[in-house]
């Protein structure tokens, strides 16, 4: 999840947040992060993982057949490396089953123009091939709609207005540069004042962009009480790069996570019209033959397979500690993810780093004195549902354990570079001396600043310490979601390397004081 905070908060017991003092031994220590860098990067498994994960099983929307054969693909392999503890946990919340089984769009008049589109997530289907006209909403306020009265019925709408995105002007493909580590490594905690004059300019942002949302809502709902076949709109990126999301509702959204993905995989609201989003340029290339006074056909299928709502679910895998069990260190990053592409970056590489860094603790045959446990979250996309779970259930006053910390990858593939500290001083210090431990040059710069909008915030809401890593961004905020999040997004030498990062940092959590 990239564009969106989720607010929640389970009251615990202070004697909750803090472990027992183990007296570590930091010679030994090295020497033992020494072994896990040699397997990490000699012997490692991980590109290996996740090209069966993306290319074989392929992309894990929530509730679809392709999450439960990810899920008991990736427990196989865990308990083939001798995991002692592999179990599928519930996340309290039901979603609508479906699978995409095929999809088909192009433009056939003017010409012929094979789209570069898909369905929205949890689509219905279109019930076979459907031929239309093509037209174009043009509704800026909800009086607009009364001049396309009687006029959609049959036909397939566009329903975004045209798109003018600014050119690239920056690279591709992007590292961290020194002294942007530098800058974070400086940050500073936020002051009071600060903190509220943030909050207030984000809330405002947040409603005018509601404001347009809701309208979109509007819009589709209108298409639907109209009897118009397909609505259509624009994605968001260049060179046939289209970023996708959830199918929307014919209904208001209350707040941004409904819009995205929460109503569309909700059983309780009724099924909205099918939807497709079609490339940037392929959208708009449409829209303008239309005001050009063009007639616009296009054909579609969507075929898609919707069963009964499911129980949805997270997997988990643990290596119990010898000294203090029910103290727990967690590793993680989401399992689920969008349907188009392979959900590669957004989060494979996140799940396959936590299974690697459980295989290379066991493969080297040491024991962590307290709990090493991955939580490859299910149903993050809907608003960290499952990482939200697993705190109440383990926890909680009533889960018995306790959260020594936790570690969540999911800003895609992109080396490790350091650590967001969540403005926690004495976590910042701890990192620092973890970090000379493993002594990377490349991978030592603590951040005090808070970042939002993944897993690691389930747990900083609960007054648990958890952690999100500063990552070389790659191309990553081009990619998520879209069509071109695939393997290839995900460079070999830098997966090998976050597993060692992740790997060792669970280890000195595990056993140091």
């Amino acid at each position: 999840m990239k564009t969106i905070i989720f607010l929640f908060l389970f009251v615990f017991s202070f004697s909750q947040l803090y472990a027992q003092e183990i007296n570590c031994d930091k010679s030994e220590l090295s020497k033992t992060i020494g072994k896990i860098k040699t397997e990490a990067l000699n012997n490692s498994k991980a590109y290996e993982s996740l090209s069966y994960l993306c290319d074989v099983i392929g992309p894990r929307l929530m509730w679809s057949q392709e999450y439960t054969k990810s899920a008991l693909w990736l427990a196989e392999k865990m308990k083939e490396w001798q995991i002692e503890k592999v179990y599928k946990e519930n996340i309290n919340k039901e979603g609508r089953s479906w699978t995409l089984n095929n999809f088909y769009a192009t433009v056939t008049k003017p010409f012929v123009i094979p789209l570069i589109a898909s369905p929205k997530a949890f689509s219905p289907g279109t019930n076979g091939l459907i031929t239309a006209d093509v037209v174009y909403l043009n509704a800026k306020s909800e009086a607009d709609l009364a001049n396309y009265k009687g006029k959609l019925t049959g036909k397939i709408v566009l329903i975004a207005d045209q798109s003018y995105p600014r050119p690239y002007t920056s690279p591709l493909i992007s590292r961290i540069a020194d002294s942007t580590l530098s800058f974070l490594s400086a940050a500073s905690i936020q002051t009071e004042d600060e903190r509220i004059k943030n909050k207030k300019a984000e809330e405002e942002g947040m409603a005018q962009f509601m404001q347009k949302l809701k309208f979109n809502s509007v819009k589709v709902s209108f298409c639907k009480d109209e009897g118009a076949l397909l609505v259509v709109d624009g994605g968001g990126g260049y060179f046939g790069i289209n970023r996708v999301w959830g199918n929307v509702a014919a209904r208001t959204p209350n707040d941004i996570y409904e819009y995205l993905i929460q109503d569309a995989c909700n059983p309780d609201v009724p099924e909205s019209i099918p939807q497709i989003t079609v490339s940037l340029e392929h959208y708009n290339s449409m829209l303008r033959a239309i005001e050009n006074g063009a007639a616009v056909k296009m054909e579609v299928n969507i075929d898609v397979t919707r069963g009964k709502p499911e129980e949805g679910f997270s997997l988990i895998g643990e290596i119990k500690g010898s000294d203090n069990p029910e103290e727990v260190v967690v590793i993680g990053g989401h399992l689920d993810s969008y349907h188009v592409g392979d959900g590669a970056a957004d989060n494979a590489a996140g799940v396959i780093t936590c299974v690697e860094a459980l295989r290379i603790i066991k493969s080297l045959g040491i024991k962590p004195k307290r709990t090493i446990r991955a939580g490859l979250w299910g149903a993050e996309e809907q608003g960290l549902v499952g990482s939200t779970a697993h705190i109440e259930k383990h926890f909680s006053e009533k889960g018995g354990e306790k959260c020594v910390m936790y570690f969540n990858m999911d800003n895609g593939a992109g080396k490790f570079r350091g650590i967001y500290a969540q403005e926690n001083v004495k976590a910042a210090n701890k990192f620092r001396e973890w970090f000379k431990i493993i002594n990377d040059d490349g991978f030592q710069t603590v951040c005090m600043n808070k970042v939002e909008n993944t897993d690691h915030v389930s747990f900083d809401k609960a007054g648990l310490p958890g952690f999100q890593f500063i990552q070389d961004p790659l191309e990553y905020w081009r990619t998520y979601h879209t069509n071109i999040d695939v393997v290839e997004r995900v460079p070999k030498e830098d997966l090998k390397q976050n597993a060692f990062y992740m790997a060792a940092l669970a280890w000195l959590a595990a056993n140091c004081d």
